[in-house]
């Protein structure tokens, strides 16, 4: 679609007229009309963009035109959980960005939910669900019953009475999920939809633990859908992620919710996107008992879908099978990748380091420097995403060897010379290797990312300790690896792009080579 049916669309299902939309833009009527007609085209200027995005925001307010504009742009139907990200997602739409795995992506720029930051939106945003009153009751209080919710309607009433068992609970536990059924009876509401996920920030927030049976995924809107909703989580620590390896033919789907010695909730769907005809729901300490040994048995033939490390030894392991691995690789580091120092650099960088470190650290990065040419020299293709510092961050010697500034942690400092000395081998593998394929990014790296071929993919938090989430899930790492390529497409990969990266890199040697402290 082009710029003028976006517009008209928009228009369209927020009913506005070009006089109100030019009034609440602040622009004249004939504008409005030269952009519905074609004659003028989306506006260069981005604020000019979000300032049309965030009225069109303002205006769709009910389920059916929220509704209505996902299913337009294509993109999950699961809305955002705000008027920013609706108006986020409309620029998008209007300026062609795409969306899915590259949303999921951008959206790891904000996960941090372990600083508190972050935790006070979370809790300021999750609050709304537990404050509305708005659960309601059931017919019987007889806590040995085990009633009986037909349909898809009746199956929200049985998740609020799930909801509130739990909110009830003055010490934290753990709860127990299986959403395996098609979801549509969760996220046609809007409304609906963020209450759900502010049960979950606010459960999380409470100290209660998540273990998660990923439903079985098909395509790639449904990983991401599940991914971008879940990632956050997963990077708490407090939810556990397993999956169904083998394919299933959609003939049942299981909806399983438990809450030990609280309640539990059981349903069954015929096919991926059938409704539950019914779905139990109790407090009968027998049917949360059974449920939760139905759910167990079930984990038992599951794999783990994500893992979180924390340790900083496991961390140093899980990088160097990363960098073994013969397939191929994606990474995208927070400044210059560690793996593309040479011997003779890290040895420049341990006479010339004033912090003291293990050295067994230097030896793990000539290490991961042979596995690198190893996987070359042998055709792999080596994707490397970097950034490039400032040279007045390098020349100061405050950049560490993993592109982040230092506070006081045990990581060797670049000097201008190492820092040049990297430089030039970055330079040299870009002219000694086809099948190295730099990318120079500006900015803010949103995460440090390794992925290798289609079976594993790591994402490494900007916090200390650090936090690395792990999986091996093929449906998931595809994600990574699809977000990571349409990323590398937008800031421009091979061709003519090789070509002026090295003209960048030679630039900047030139530069620091003329100003570092004789």
């Amino acid at each position: 679609m082009e710029f003028k049916d976006k517009l008209c669309y928009l228009m369209d299902i927020t009913n506005m007229s070009n006089k109100a939309l030019a009034n609440e833009l602040n622009v004249d009527a004939s504008l409005i009309s030269l952009f519905r007609t074609g004659r003028r085209k989306l506006p260069r200027n981005k604020n000019s963009v979000n300032n049309l995005s965030a009225v069109f925001a303002k205006h769709c307010l009910s389920d059916y035109q929220i509704q209505a504009l996902v299913d337009m742009i294509g993109r999950s139907k699961i809305p955002p959980e705000s008027m920013d990200g609706m108006a986020e997602m409309i620029a998008d739409w209007l300026m062609d960005k795409p969306m899915g795995v590259d949303e999921f992506l951008r959206g790891m720029e904000q996960i941090v939910a372990t600083e508190d930051e972050d935790a006070e939106l979370l809790l300021a945003a999750s609050n709304r669900y537990w404050s509305d009153g708005a659960l309601e009751r059931g017919s019987s209080s007889n806590e040995n019953l085990i009633p009986i919710f037909y349909g898809d309607e009746q199956k929200k009433v049985s998740f609020r009475h799930f909801v509130e068992s739990i909110a009830a609970l003055k010490e934290p536990t753990t709860i127990y999920f299986m959403l395996e059924g098609g979801l549509d009876w969760f996220f046609q509401n809007y409304n609906e939809t963020s209450q759900g996920v502010g049960f979950v920030n606010q459960a999380l927030q409470r100290g209660h633990r998540i273990i998660q049976i990923f439903p079985p995924t098909y395509n790639l809107d449904d990983v991401t859908d599940v991914m971008s909703r879940w990632l956050p989580r997963y990077l708490t620590g407090q939810v556990e992620s397993y999956y169904y390896p083998r394919m299933r033919d959609h003939l049942l789907q299981r909806t399983l919710m438990v809450c030990p010695g609280v309640a539990a909730l059981s349903s069954v769907s015929v096919g991926a996107e059938g409704q539950s005809e019914y779905t139990l729901f109790s407090k009968n300490e027998k049917f949360i008992e059974a449920t939760l040994t139905e759910f167990k048995e079930i984990m038992k033939v599951c794999r783990p879908a994500m893992e979180v490390f924390e340790d900083a030894r496991d961390y140093d392991r899980m990088l160097m099978d990363y960098y073994r691995m013969e397939d191929d690789h994606y990474q995208c580091s927070w400044g210059l990748s560690p793996n593309t120092m040479p011997p003779e650099v890290v040895d420049l960088l341990m006479k010339e380091s004033k912090i003291q470190t293990s050295a067994a650290n230097f030896s793990a990065i000539k290490e991961s420097y042979q596995a690198l040419i190893r996987n070359l020299e042998h055709g792999w293709d080596y994707y490397d995403m970097i950034m490039l510092e400032e040279p007045e961050n390098i020349l100061k010697g405050r950049l560490n060897i993993l592109g982040t500034p230092t506070e006081g942690y045990a990581i060797p400092l670049y000097t201008p010379k190492v820092y040049v000395k990297h430089l030039e081998n970055i330079f040299q593998l870009i002219r000694r290797y086809p099948n190295y394929h730099p990318v120079i990014q500006s900015g803010e790296m949103p995460r440090n990312i390794l992925i290798a071929g289609d079976h594993y993919a790591a994402v490494t938090g900007i916090t200390h300790p650090v936090k690395v989430l792990r999986t091996t899930q093929p449906q998931v790492v595809h994600v990574f690896q699809e977000g990571y390529l349409r990323q590398a497409e937008r800031l421009g990969v091979d061709g003519v792009y090789r070509e002026r990266y090295l003209r960048r890199i030679r630039s900047l040697i030139i530069r620091l080579e003329a100003e570092w402290p004789k």
